[in-house]
């Protein structure tokens, strides 16, 4: 419970240092997250922890001959699960010129999310199915089925990685939460980053 209020505490505290952000480029179209988040602007705020989306590659082709229409393209929703800390992440797009490229990317889109260093950053995928005209299907129930039947496995981050080393807090020692918040607020941005990112994994 210390443990617990402690990271409420901080979250209040500083509600956007310890959130990351995930940009999506203008071919990836966001149709339902889990947890939701306030707005729906882009990039998106994530608190720390996992979380659930379904998205879709969007690209429109323009008409070849002058009186046709324009190409739509749509790939079946894909639900991506990650988790973050504090990082800024982007959902890629991928590097395709030929039309024909684009066409097969639609049927069988690959997920890639990169850090602020160009790292490709850890997520799983899968496509979820959906049958007839996909218009007025609410995909925020959509996501809440899919992962209430089959929860995607979870997913390790390179920020854990990164502190797998570092020794873990004696939990036998008492320490109230008073002395854990003044610890916290007397470290250096980058011990804070490190003790968010190791909490964040306690979950």
């Amino acid at each position: 419970m210390r443990f617990c209020s402690l990271l409420l505490t901080l979250w209040l505290l500083f509600p956007t240092a310890y959130a990351a952000t995930l940009s999506l480029d203008p071919c990836w179209q966001l149709l339902a997250i889990e947890p939701t988040v306030a707005g729906t602007g882009n990039p998106i705020t994530l608190t720390p922890g996992e979380h659930h989306l379904l998205v879709r590659y969007e690209e429109t082709l323009p008409a070849r001959v002058n009186g046709d229409n324009d190409e739509t393209l749509h790939s079946s929703p894909q639900l991506i699960t990650l988790t973050v800390a504090n990082e800024a992440l982007q959902l890629a797009a991928p590097n395709l010129s030929a039309n024909s490229q684009k066409q097969q990317f639609a049927t069988m889109p690959k997920v890639v999310v990169k850090d602020t260093s160009g790292r490709d950053y850890p997520v799983s995928q899968r496509e979820i199915k959906v049958d007839g005209f996909q218009l007025g299907v609410n995909y925020q129930q959509l996501l809440a089925a899919q992962l209430a039947t089959s929860k995607p496995a979870a997913v390790a981050t390179g920020v854990a990685t990164a502190v797998v080393s570092q020794p873990a807090p004696n939990a036998s020692m008492p320490v109230e939460d008073s002395q854990l918040q003044q610890l916290f607020l007397q470290a250096t941005p980058e011990q804070r980053k490190r003790f968010i990112s190791w909490a964040v994994q306690q979950f």
